[in-house]
């Protein structure tokens, strides 16, 4: 209570509160009444009482004096050139000024500001649940896991299931928080399970894990795109201009960072080196740090180098394996980045198409999902690679729930995904280990074999087809002559018929003739008589 009444004090030192003279005219700077005229948003209000409320008195103090100074900001933009008298009045200066637009948009600007500082508020907060000791061997959600974030320091989950956004307490399997889900685009929980991002349309906001209350909202930047780097910052990319910040959520402020020029794909701590980041683009690595001071932190460029390969992270093909050592990328073929020199290493796989990849509780090995194209025998299986043995060794498949395989980081298990359940693995069955260079020659004989086999079979169906189309042919030559016999008779009959009735003319004929001397002779005989 002692903090609203504080937040309300400060709201009337700074101008956020108007009438509290009837007249309205109020001994304020210009800007003071400005600001009483064209109050701020309820939404600004909470905020900022929000806010106090989880402030420590130095904190309080450096946010009084940041928001007064923004709202003297927000006076003279929305001002222009107009300076209020000491005697106008706020309807005066409401008349004066007419629209209200500018302070709307404004409001939102400060609305965002609040809400990083209320989400650095949560960051700097101790996780929302420990990590448990120990965890039961499955976390339930209400209806089907679609896919699953965990927090790396803190025993808490974010589970997109069909219809809800879940947040769960890894050790109590029970959620801290469930939702409706109104997007498909969900982002990483904050290390300390404080905190997760979802994108609405272009818009990514960020929520309380807790009670799921938007914090902030950030236009033109997508979840993928955003990363937490630590306590109090994050990186991402916008989308508008595909320029890279970085968020500063002490001060509230943004740093661009020019030096990232090839895109934003992901983010992983430098091991061993506080305060410094290697920053992935799509065939660039480079390594950042962070130098804060009493203003905005600056970032300075250590060192980059460029990849074999452009590279797209994805949840389901990259990850960081536990240490924090290595990253790695499995998609076509197997790509290990060393954190601390930049260093990467292509395992070749082929015939072996890389599909997926998933970290493991063991730094050395790496869950990699391939399969051989036009192999139906070698159609996707699951395998565990290991970085210094360089070695394969098949998963067991049957004897697990799922292939859907994920990797919790804060209790360092395997897990798998099936329905509406994780099953955390105590180990993942496989076969003994193969050396990477037998698989792959044994998949290169399967894939000749196959390709042999394909061959017989193409060159039987062609004899077949061969067979066919000379019977066919055959058959159809057959039939021509066939035809052309029956052509032939039917001329022949035509002939024929055209002799039969030629003669039979010829007989009317003659018989006409006949008949015709004998009718002059008897003509005649009558003609003779007396």
């Amino acid at each position: 209570m002692k903090y609203r009444k504080l937040a309300a004090c400060t709201l009337l030192s700074t101008g956020l509160l108007s009438g509290c003279n009837m007249d309205g005219r109020l001994t304020f700077s210009p800007e003071d009444k400005i600001n009483a005229a064209f109050p701020v948003s309820e939404a600004v209000r909470f905020s900022q009482v929000t806010l106090l409320e989880q402030a420590s008195p130095e904190q309080r103090d450096d946010i009084q004096r940041l928001l007064k100074s923004r709202l003297r900001l927000r006076a003279l933009e929305c001002a222009k050139d107009y300076t209020p008298s000491w005697y106008a009045s706020l309807t005066d200066i409401r008349e004066k000024l007419g629209d209200s637009t500018c302070f709307t948009d404004a409001d939102a600007a400060l609305q965002t500001w609040l809400g990083l500082r209320r989400a650095g508020m949560q960051l700097s907060q101790p996780a929302l649940r420990a990590i448990p000791s120990t965890v039961p061997p499955y976390i339930v959600a209400s209806s089907t896991i679609q896919n699953a974030r965990f927090a790396d320091k803190a025993g808490v989950a974010l589970l997109e299931a069909r219809e809800t956004l879940e947040v769960m307490d890894l050790g109590a399997n029970k959620a801290i928080h469930r939702a409706p889900k109104d997007t498909s685009a969900v982002g990483r929980l904050s290390a300390n399970g404080r905190l997760y991002t979802v994108g609405l349309g272009q818009r990514l906001q960020i929520r309380e894990s807790a009670t799921g209350t938007t914090l902030a909202d950030i236009p033109s930047v997508y979840p993928h795109e955003f990363h937490w780097l630590d306590d109090r910052t994050a990186l991402y990319e916008r989308s508008d201009n595909r320029k890279t910040f970085l968020l500063d959520f002490v001060s509230g402020e943004e740093v661009e960072l020019p030096m990232i020029q090839r895109g934003l794909t992901t983010v992983a701590a430098a091991p061993g080196t506080p305060n410094q980041f290697v920053v992935f683009g799509h065939q660039q690595a480079s390594r950042i740090e962070v130098i804060r001071g009493t203003g905005k932190p600056e970032v300075r460029l250590v060192s980059e180098r460029n990849l074999p390969r452009a590279i797209n992270w994805s949840t389901n093909t990259s990850g960081v394996l536990p240490g924090g050592k290595h990253a790695f990328e499995a998609s076509r073929q197997l790509t290990v980045i060393n954190l601390e020199d930049l260093q990467a290493r292509e395992i070749q796989t082929e015939p072996l198409y890389i599909q997926q990849g998933s970290a493991t509780p063991d730094a050395d090995k790496i869950i990699i999902r391939g399969y051989v194209q036009g192999v139906p025998t070698h159609g996707g299986k699951d395998y565990v690679f290991s970085l210094s043995a360089n070695t394969l060794s098949e998963v067991n498949s049957s004897e697990l729930p799922s292939r859907q395989f994920t990797y919790v980081p804060s209790v360092n298990r395997q897990a798998v995904i099936s329905d509406s359940k994780i099953t955390l693995l105590d180990s993942l069955p496989t076969l003994p280990p193969v050396p990477l260079s037998n698989v792959l020659a044994a998949l290169v004989d399967a894939a000749n074999q196959h390709k042999l086999e394909m061959f017989s079979r193409e060159q039987a169906m062609q004899d077949t087809m061969l067979r066919a189309q000379q019977t066919r042919d055959a058959f159809q030559n057959r039939l021509m002559r066939d035809e052309e016999q029956r052509r032939l008779e039917m001329q022949a009959r035509q002939r024929e018929l055209e002799a039969y009735q030629a003669r039979r003319l010829r007989e009317a004929e003659e018989q006409r003739r006949q008949l015709e001397a004998e009718r002059r002779m008897r003509r005649d005989a009558q003609m003779v008589r007396p």
